[in-house]
This record gives C-alpha cells, structure tokens and sequence, in this order.
C-alpha cells in the first residue's frame, strides 16, 4: 500500500490516520482512530508505512483467527473420535456391542447422525476431556436411551461402567454380575471374574468359586534361562 507524504486522513486497514501525536527527532508519532469501535491508538510513522496492519481489541489479529481455526479443527476431531467410539458398542458386529449395546443399553435415534451429536455436546466440551455415560446400570433398567442428559465429559475415562453394568444369567433371571459377585467372597478381582465369563466364557459359578493361578515362583534355574535367551 502506498501512502501520501501526509498521513493525514488515509486508512491503514480499519484505522484512520488523524494527526500527529508527538514528534521526537526525525520520528514523527501519529494519532490513530478504529473506524468500528472508536478505540485511538499512537504508532510510529514508519511503522504505518511498512504496510503490517496494526491490531485492535474489538477485531482478532490473523494469527488469532489462524489458532481459532487450528483449535476448532481439533475440537472436531476429537468429538467425532468420541461419537464414533460411541456408535460402535451399539453395532452388533463390534465386540463391545456385548457390554453395552447387548446388555439392554439404546442409543438415541438422533445420535446416530455426528451433525446431532456436534450440536448437542460441542459448546460443554474442554480439550482433553472424554464422554461419560452416567449410571448405566439405572439406564437399561428403566429402559432409557444414551443422550445429551445421560452423558457428561470428563478428564478420565471410568471404562469400568462398562464392565460394572454387565448382565448374567443366575438362576434363570437376568442379574448384574456386580450384585453376585459382592455375595461372595473377595479373594478374587472383580475384573478376573468378568473376564472369565465374558471372554473365556466361563459358568458364572465356576468363574466366582475358582481360585485364582498362583504364579510361579523365581528360581536360580529360571533365571538362568532368562539370562541364556537374553544374550
């Protein structure tokens, strides 16, 4: 951009050029007005001749709208992550569908589309934060559907909900493993129990009454071993 020997009254950007502050030696320091929010600011005169367009509060540098833009990539990202991660315990072919989805939970039919979901959750959501499905145990009992007033987000995932809300059948009835397991007794994890049934596919009885593989204990001839194959 070129400017006239006097800056009196021209435009840099938004800003108009209104007199001359103050002068020290050679440099001569200008007066400047923003045309939207009135704001008036002093720059140096071969500052304004550079051709950089000075910053105002009321209107965001490029560099801002650059990180803002950079930051809202991000955030989509990371929230499609989280509805995809969603929708696939409620895909009968995933093998997470068991624990959620087969277990009685539903999705809601507007979540199945990411537009929705983005709507719903976008302005509650901080970086780093992870989707949380609150007391799923009450949602399948009383028939409720995962939506925006059963989720919330948090900095830690609690996989566990997942694990504490799965379903056996004892006796003929449907019954949360997490209420047995608690009338036995606690010489084994809750998570090896789970295992054993979901993944082994172990009768719920064996699974809580089995004691638990002792483990083997170091001897001078096994570490002999170790240090063979390591060399």
């Amino acid at each position: 951009m070129s400017l006239a020997k006097d800056l009196r009254n021209e435009y840099i950007g938004y800003w108009k050029i209104e007199k001359i502050a103050f002068s020290r030696g050679d440099n001569n320091y200008w007066r400047c007005r923003c045309d939207r929010c009135g704001n008036t600011k002093i720059y140096l005169e071969s500052f304004l001749r550079s051709g950089r367009i000075p910053v105002c509060r009321c209107r965001p540098s490029q560099d801002t709208v650059k990180s803002y833009e950079k930051r809202h990539k991000i955030i989509r990202k990371m929230l499609y992550r989280e509805w995809a991660e969603l929708v696939r315990k409620f895909n009968p072919s995933d093998k997470c569908y068991p624990n959620w989805g087969g277990a009685g939970l539903k999705l809601c039919k507007k979540w199945t589309e990411f537009s929705n979901f983005k709507e719903d959750m976008q302005q509650l959501y901080k970086l780093g934060e992870k989707l949380y499905i609150k007391n799923v145990p009450d949602l399948i009992l009383n028939n409720k559907t995962v939506s925006k007033d059963t989720c919330i987000w948090a900095k830690t995932r609690k996989n566990q909900e997942s694990i504490q809300s799965y379903y056996v059948k004892y006796y003929g009835k449907d019954t949360l493993l997490n209420e047995i397991y608690n009338r036995f007794h606690k010489d084994l994890s809750y998570n090896t129990v789970y295992q054993r049934i979901a993944r082994y596919k172990w009768p719920v009885m064996k699974a809580l009454k089995a004691s638990a593989p002792k483990k083997k204990k170091k001897t001078a001839r096994n570490e002999q071993k170790v240090e063979n194959k390591s060399e």
